[in-house]
């Protein structure tokens, strides 16, 4: 048996690329069945995030098993691969192992060290598992990441700070505005955990005025309550817009929520007065072409890069602890890894 990642991720692709293949959760169980019906793998999970996506696979043998994949991806996102070949990667037995339990740990994201992977690991593994997706191997592979990122977090301290993409959406808005947010208004569109995580960071930096708009009301209400914010309906979201200083989006829509002629007549009304968009959705929430009118700044997460290097200067002295101890986990699981197949080769012949 052979496992291996095929993937695309922030250091192989821009956002513009990602983008496209950012996989819903409400697609995830169709493309596990195809990828096993259609591709011959055995097992495999889906890992979909703001950073990366990635194919997970255990299958007799790597062989044509890429190229099918290539095709179930296109067909379902919508996309021609040709064109972005070049961004994708294959890593097989054992790389697939370390890149894995790097991955967990928060070594190979964007932000080294932040927290929401781990989480986003384990949800991609949970939704693998209860589609039936996953088996013998891929369990055990994504169970021992999963103990090994904890106990790099335990033992070491990759994770002090706020290691987020939130939290350097808030640094950006500190170097706009010099950290004055007491007289700011800042609205927060998307209630996920990273839209909980960012408003949280503005309200420690003194914002007071913090409004929260998301698809279900009702967990805008209580997330705003949490730090004394207000919720709003999406139907409100033209009136707000022309009242708030710093727009963060968060959401998993796969659309575009905000076009450059939803924004014009916005501004015209604010006569002009200067508008801040931080997008950290992937796909993003907002088109680009916004960036075209006057006094409206947007920045997306690959923006980002020189508060990242930032952390991640901060946290390089315990990068070197976390890979010693995620090389003898991973050691440990393929050693495990070569047992079973031996055993299984003994057991045929």
């Amino acid at each position: 048996m052979e496992i291996f990642v095929f993937g695309i991720s922030h250091k192989t692709a821009p956002i513009e690329i990602r983008e496209k293949f950012s996989v819903p959760i409400g697609k995830t169980p169709q493309m596990l069945q195809a990828f096993q019906q259609e591709a011959g793998l055995k097992e495999c999970a889906v890992l979909s995030t703001c950073n990366r996506t990635e194919i997970y696979g255990a299958c007799p043998y790597l062989n044509g098993q890429p190229t099918d994949m290539k095709r179930i991806l296109s067909q379902m996102c919508e996309v021609s691969f040709s064109s972005v070949e070049p961004h994708w990667y294959v890593r097989s037995f054992p790389d697939c192992v370390s890149h894995l339990f790097r991955v967990a740990s928060g070594l190979d994201s964007m932000v080294v060290g932040e927290n929401e992977i781990l989480g986003q690991v384990k949800e991609a593994y949970e939704m693998a598992r209860l589609e039936g997706a996953t088996g013998k191997i891929l369990n055990r592979l994504f169970e021992k990441a999963i103990h090994a990122a904890k106990e790099v977090r335990a033992r070491t301290g990759i994770g002090r700070g706020k290691a987020s993409i939130g939290s350097c959406a808030v640094e950006a808005a500190v170097k706009i505005f010099g950290g004055a947010f007491s007289e700011k208004t800042v609205m927060i569109i998307g209630a996920g955990k990273m839209g909980e995580l960012t408003a949280r960071y503005f309200f420690e930096k003194g914002a007071h005025s913090i409004f929260v708009a998301n698809r279900s009301f009702e967990r805008a209400e209580e997330l705003a309550d949490s730090f004394g914010g207000e919720a709003v309906r999406f139907e409100a979201l033209p009136r707000m817009l022309e009242q708030a200083d710093i727009v963060i989006t968060s959401t998993r829509s796969p659309h575009r929520m905000i076009e450059k002629g939803d924004i014009a007549p916005i501004m015209r009304r604010r006569k002009n007065r200067p508008l801040f968009f931080i997008d950290i959705s992937v796909p993003r929430n907002i088109n680009a072409s916004v960036s075209e009118l006057e006094n409206v700044y947007l920045y997306n997460i690959d923006d980002f890069n020189e508060g990242l290097q930032t952390g991640h200067r901060e946290r390089a002295d315990c990068v070197e602890a976390c890979e010693a101890i995620l090389s003898e986990k991973a050691d440990r699981f393929c050693r495990w890894f070569k047992k079973e197949g031996e055993a299984s080769r003994e057991f045929l012949f």
